[in-house]
Order: structure tokens, then C-alpha cells, then sequence
């Protein structure tokens, strides 16, 4: 389904093709965007088959982080695509990569974790319809959409439930998680301490979620009520690198350790579960 979008200046990355190997048709590459609202929208490329963020995607991601944290922003929605070269399940998985590797970013440039809620959808939702197989650059992207209006996450007033949070300090691996808190804020300050005390050097809150408080409750504030979250580490690259990761809430405990270990990578990054907590 089409839709409106609003676009900030954006960038784009050469494709990142091991030498010699044959590949599916290259489209043509997109030109240069034109700003044309800074408030809104932004978009984020990426190099064919990868998560990382080029210099020129930090940018982009250092622009958004500086609208959002001029304190009008309440929300910030994060959606990975990717482009139709590769299988449907692999993609879907990538896409997800993308948006948390842009969320890391927005924390590290000094917005709060808890405003930013990241998905992924795969090829299923291209700006530009190719063929399968077709490697396009412009579906090779994330969206981050700035909304001013609804509480946030966490923060509003009558954002009932019962909250929990998982901590993570990337450089270390260590972590700490906490469930059962009255407020979002209580949530995530003991599971900072708990990383903190575990020796973290770089904790961040990597998960914040909630469960009904009473099955009735629906404060019509949009955060969802996912009661389990799960933490997925893998093997560190190489000597020196930090391992992949990942960090996902849903309604069960299976599905997010699924999310969070998609997200890590999977057994392409020996991605194992070393955290998860059902409020």
C-alpha cells in the first residue's frame, strides 16, 4: 500500500560485493535525496547484505538524534527493510539487524532507549518495486519516524502494568535485568544497577516491557504489553571486536528469545540466550 512519507537529506552506500562473484541484476543507484522536512522522517542506507552503518548513515542517524532530543519527541519508530536479494527468512532477520544496529546508535548519540521502538519487514515493503533477486540500493534501508504526540514510552501518565527491563553493557557482556516494578522508570534503573554491579563498563537499558497489571487494563497509549523479554549474545568476530547481540520482547518466552536471536544473528553468530524474564 502506498503512502506518504516525508524524507530528510539521506545517504547511500556502494555495494559491497566480494570480487569475482557472480550476483543477481544491479539496479541503478539513487540519486542524492533533497531535504524536505527535518522534523518527521529520515532514512538510513545500507550496504548490500550488511547491518553496519557507514559514516554518511551516522549522519543521518546524529541528525535524527539531534531533532529528538530537543524535547518535542515522544516516540521514535524504527523499521529495517532490505531489499529482494536473498530469501524471504534471511531478510526478514537482516531487516531486523538494520533497525537495531540504527537504535545503538541513537542510545549512543544520547537518546533514551525507551523512546524507540524497532521492527522489521523484511523485503515486504520496498520504495522502489523490483523484480526477486533484483540488489536495489533504496530498499536497502531503515526508517526513523520522530511522533511528538502520545506519551512516552514508558513515561506518561496511567501507563499502568508491571514492568521489567534488561540492561547490557556491550564491550563486557555484562548484564542485568529486573521484573515486577510498579513504573517503567523503577525498571530500568535497577536493571542498570544490576548491570553496573555486575561490572558493566557501558550499561544501557536494551529492553523495556510490561505485562497487564489487570487484564483489563488498556491505557490506549500504544506501548504493547509483551510480559517476556530475552537477551541473545553470540561469538565475538574476532579478537578485540564486541560479540553481536540482541534484545526483543513479546507474549511469550519463546518468541522472544526467536526475536532477540534473529536479531543477534542466529547460529551464523552462535547466538545463545544467557538472559530472559517473564513479568
Amino acid at each position: 500500500m502506498l503512502r506518504p512519507i516525508v524524507l530528510v537529506l539521506t545517504s547511500w552506500a556502494c555495494l559491497a560485493v566480494a570480487a569475482g562473484a557472480a550476483g543477481p541484476p544491479l539496479a541503478p543507484a539513487p540519486a542524492v535525496g533533497e531535504t524536505i522536512d527535518t522534523s518527521r522522517s529520515y532514512l538510513v542506507f545500507f550496504d548490500f547484505d550488511s547491518s553496519s552503518l557507514t559514516p554518511e548513515a551516522k549522519q543521518v542517524v546524529a541528525s535524527a538524534a539531534a531533532s529528538a532530543l530537543q524535547g518535542k519527541t515522544t516516540r521514535i519508530g524504527v523499521t529495517g527493510h532490505t531489499d529482494r536479494s536473498g530469501s524471504v527468512q534471511y531478510n526478514q532477520a537482516l531487516s531486523v539487524r538494520r533497525g537495531e544496529s540504527v537504535r545503538r546508535e541513537l542510545v549512543a548519540d544520547g537518546v533514551a532507549d525507551s523512546l524507540i521502538a524497532v521492527r522489521g519487514v523484511g523485503e515486504s515493503d520496498p520504495l522502489v518495486q523490483t523484480a526477486d533477486g533484483v540488489r536495489e540500493p533504496q530498499n536497502r534501508r531503515v526508517e526513523i519516524v520522530l511522533a511528538s504526540t502520545g506519551p512516552a514510552a514508558g513515561q506518561g501518565l496511567g501507563m499502568r502494568g508491571i514492568w521489567g527491563a534488561i540492561a547490557y553493557s556491550v564491550p563486557d557482556q555484562k548484564r542485568g535485568f529486573f521484573w515486577g516494578a510498579d513504573k517503567a522508570d523503577e525498571a530500568q534503573e535497577i536493571a542498570l544497577r544490576h548491570c553496573v554491579h555486575r561490572g558493566g563498563q557501558d550499561c544501557k537499558v536494551v529492553s523495556l516491557f510490561r505485562n497487564h497489571r489487570h487484564w483489563t487494563d488498556d491505557d490506549k497509549s500504544g506501548f504493547p504489553y509483551e510480559h517476556c523479554s530475552a537477551l541473545a549474545v553470540g561469538t565475538p568476530p574476532a579478537a578485540g571486536r564486541p560479540a553481536p547481540w540482541g534484545a526483543a520482547s513479546a507474549e511469550t518466552r519463546r518468541e522472544a528469545e526467536e526475536k532477540a536471536t534473529a536479531i543477534c544473528g542466529g547460529d551464523a553468530n552462535e547466538c545463545r540466550i544467557p538472559e530472559w524474564v517473564c513479568t
